[in-house]
């Protein structure tokens, strides 16, 4: 009799828990705030993708670990914390059994669970509307003087002469942190999920070592993937390297045109919005510099956004995008194409 009420215990605890997890579509990291039981000595994953587990680290039955978040909202892994394992793990959902905070307020006290809200709706297809930022990063440390990617910052780094990445960012505007808690927006980029191990060593390789997004040093990449990319193809298999690979190869075709060559012949000159806008023309098609918009700071040149329309393919070519694309409009007119270093 005892072991039939333990395993009916067991079973309501486990319906309430599914209960109060959200019912969202296919999409990458969902962050879950309970406890895991472990029934077994399982495998503790660093990447699902790349079935990694540096130090062979397993679990330990009937412990309880802390459970950060999920692969996906009908998921096949929890991520844990694991003591004196740096960083979380993934962990099979068939080796234990999952306690969230909700399902543990309602045996405790028998008040009805608060439904999980999420700060916008989860899209069903890849976005077709997309806004391209990318920086001129020594203007850009004018003013972030104190940030690790500044204070490194050297002539000689790509970043110097060349675009970097800031983000592709799904339209409209506003269509942000998709399928994630509403409260999500208020951590910390330092606090938020790791998903290094989800890219491939080549892409997490070009965005820090080879800095085409030297704001990985300040965990830039976090706050863009869960700000914008987590709207950008809720459909594909491995969304974090898609949405990086792709934003790092449409900023590769920049780096590869006339533009980049304005910039980095013009350092320490002015340059106008109409010799953007020329620069774009010439490479990318009549039209392509209406698509541009200039972002500057202090007479500084700062950024580009670029307007682009149609399906994203890390070989589609940037004129097919832009010709597509709404017209931009600048406020800046020109400024100063800033060289390394501070107060130039």
């Amino acid at each position: 009799m005892l072991r039939w009420k333990k395993g009916l215990l067991v079973a309501i605890v486990l319906a309430i828990a599914l209960f109060c997890l959200p019912m969202l579509p296919a999409q990458a990291f969902v962050p879950v705030d309970g406890t895991f039981i472990a029934n077994d000595s399982c495998e503790a994953l660093q990447s699902i993708r790349k079935g990694t587990n540096p130090g062979n680290v397993t679990l330990t039955p009937d412990v309880a670990y802390e459970v950060v978040g999920q692969n996906k909202p009908e998921p096949s892994h929890y991520q844990i914390k694991i003591k004196g394992v740096q960083p979380a793990r993934w962990v099979s959902v068939g080796c234990g059994r999952l306690l969230t905070n909700c399902s543990q307020s309602v045996i405790g006290s028998g008040t009805e669970p608060e439904k999980p809200t999420t700060s916008n709706k989860c899209p069903s297809k890849v976005s077709t509307d997309n806004l391209l930022a990318i920086s001129w990063q020594p203007s850009f440390c004018e003013t972030h003087q104190s940030k690790t990617e500044c204070q490194s910052q050297d002539a000689s780094d790509f970043d110097a002469k060349h675009f970097t990445l800031h983000g592709l960012w799904p339209q409209p505007r506003g269509k942000e942190y998709c399928c994630l808690p509403s409260n999500f927006t208020k951590k910390p980029w330092s606090a938020q999920p790791t998903f290094d191990d989800e890219l491939e060593d080549e892409t997490l390789a070009l965005l820090k070592d080879e800095r085409r997004m030297p704001g990985v040093q300040s965990f830039l990449h976090r706050h863009e993937w869960y700000k914008h990319g987590t709207c950008y193809n809720p459909t594909s298999s491995e969304p974090e390297q898609e949405y990086f690979e792709e934003s790092l190869a449409l900023l590769n075709q920049i780096n590869k045109s006339s533009v980049q060559s304005l910039f980095a012949s013009r350092i320490g000159q002015r340059v106008t919005l109409d010799e953007v806008q020329a620069a774009f023309e010439q490479d990318f098609g009549p039209g392509a510099g209406s698509k541009v918009k200039l972002k500057c700071s202090d007479g500084l040149i700062s950024e580009l956004w670029i307007n682009l329309t149609g399906d994203i393919e890390s070989d589609t070519p940037l004129t097919t995008l832009l010709a597509n694309a709404k017209d931009a409009r600048s406020k800046c007119q020109g400024g100063k194409i800033d060289a390394v270093g501070f107060n130039n």
